[in-house]
C-alpha cells in the first residue's frame, strides 16, 4: 500500500531478509493449509510468488510489507469467511477505496509470525490495468496443493503493473533485479510476454519500465516495435535519480495517469473518494 512520497524504501539488511523469508515462508504454508481445507485454488502474487519460487533466495535484500493472494472472483467470499472463521485473522482498515472493493486486508497469525495479509479478487483497478483472474489461472502452473503459480510472463506483468499502481508514491531499489530475476527463468518468452503485455492496457507503461530496466541492470531485451511516444521518450530521458527529487503530484501527472488505461475514469473515482471521504 501507499506508505511515502519519498521514493526508495529501507530495505532489510541481508539476514533481517532471511530471516523474513523463513517466517513469511511458514505462514505461506499454513495457509496453504487453510486453502485446502476451503478446496478453493489461489495465486501466490508479488512477493509471496518470489518466495514460492525461491527467487526470493537470489535477492540480496527485498522490502515486502504483505502477503498477496489471489483468488478467483467466485470464490472471494468464501476465502474471506473461511480465513475469518480460523480465529487467526484480524481484518484491517483497508486504505484503498472499498466502492470498487478488489481485495480484503488482515492481520495474519500471531507473535512473530503474524503478518499482513492480503485477499484479491484483481489485481488492481481495472482503469489502471487489466489482468482479468480467470486468464491468470488458466495460464498459471499448479502444484500437488491448490496453490496456482503465475507463468513467468504474467509474474513480470503482475511486478510491472504493481509498480504502476504505487509509482507516484514509491520505487523499491530491488525492483530491476526482481524483473531480471523473473525473466531469467526456464522458459520465459519475451515475445509472449509482450503479446500479453498488448492485453493489459498499459503496453506504454511496459516499454517505459523495461527501458528503465536496460539503463539501470543492463537487462538483455529487445523492445516491441511499436508508436509509443510519450514512454520511449520518458523511458529514455527520465532518470530514477531525477524522478526521486520530484513531488509526488508531478509523478501523477508525468509517470501514471498518461500510462494507465484511462485515466478519466481513473481521476474520476479519486474525485469520489475524496467526495465520500
Amino acid at each position: 500500500m501507499p506508505q511515502s512520497h519519498n521514493a526508495v524504501r529501507r530495505k532489510p539488511t541481508p539476514k533481517e531478509w532471511i530471516h523474513q523469508q523463513i517466517l513469511w515462508a511458514e505462514v505461506l504454508e499454513d495457509l496453504d493449509r487453510e486453502f485446502s481445507r476451503m478446496g478453493i485454488r489461489y495465486m501466490p502474487i508479488k512477493g509471496a510468488y518470489l518466495i514460492c519460487t525461491g527467487l526470493a533466495a537470489k535477492l540480496a535484500s527485498r522490502t515486502m510489507a504483505d502477503i498477496d493472494l489471489l483468488v478467483l472472483p467466485e470464490d472471494f467470499e468464501r476465502a474471506c469467511r473461511g480465513l475469518e472463521a480460523t480465529g487467526k485473522t484480524r481484518p484491517k482498515k483497508p486504505l484503498w477505496d472499498q466502492t470498487w472493493e478488489f481485495e480484503r486486508e488482515y492481520e495474519y497469525g500471531e507473535g512473530l509470525t503474524a503478518c499482513h495479509v492480503e485477499i484479491h479478487k484483481l489485481i488492481n483497478y481495472e482503469v489502471r490495468f487489466l489482468l482479468p483472474p480467470k486468464l491468470l489461472f488458466e495460464r498459471g502452473v499448479a502444484t500437488s496443493s491448490l496453490r496456482v503459480l503465475p507463468s513467468a510472463e504474467d509474474a513480470l506483468l503482475i511486478h510491472i503493473c504493481h509498480t504502476l499502481v504505487h509509482i507516484v508514491y514509491c520505487i523499491k531499489d530491488t525492483s530491476f533485479e526482481e524483473t531480471g530475476l523473473i525473466s531469467a527463468q526456464a522458459g520465459f518468452s519475451w515475445e509472449e510476454f509482450w503479446r500479453r503485455a498488448k492485453g493489459t492496457g498499459v503496453m506504454g507503461f511496459c516499454r517505459f519500465y523495461i527501458e528503465w530496466c536496460k539503463k539501470t541492470v543492463g537487462l538483455q531485451v529487445v523492445l516491441p516495435r511499436g508508436w509509443f511516444p510519450y514512454s520511449t521518450v520518458m523511458g529514455r530521458c527520465a532518470k530514477i535519480e531525477t524522478y526521486l527529487r520530484v513531488d509526488a503530484s508531478i509523478r501523477r501527472l508525468l509517470l501514471e495517469l498518461p500510462m494507465v488505461r484511462s485515466p478519466l475514469w481513473l481521476l474520476l473515482r479519486r474525485s469520489q473518494a475524496s467526495i465520500r471521504g
